[in-house]
């Protein structure tokens, strides 16, 4: 069980998740909520506190692709 409560943090990353997406839909965090997940070669993921504003940077999205 991961407990943030307590912690200075804004931002949780994750990286090598493994988690399939129907899996990252229904993780819960106290206090945050999930902003970016990426679930190809491992998977990674953003939360952050439900406090902060976010806005997508439309002009970044093609560079979350993985290219081989």
């Amino acid at each position: 069980m991961l407990t943030v409560g307590n912690l200075n943090v804004n931002i949780l990353c994750f990286t090598e998740d493994w988690l399939l997406q129907a899996q990252m839909e229904v993780i819960n965090i106290d206090y945050f909520r999930l902003v970016s997940n990426h679930s190809a070669s491992g998977g990674s993921c953003i939360f952050i506190r439900n406090h902060i504003e976010t806005k997508e940077v439309e002009y970044l999205k093609g560079l979350r692709k993985e290219k081989f």
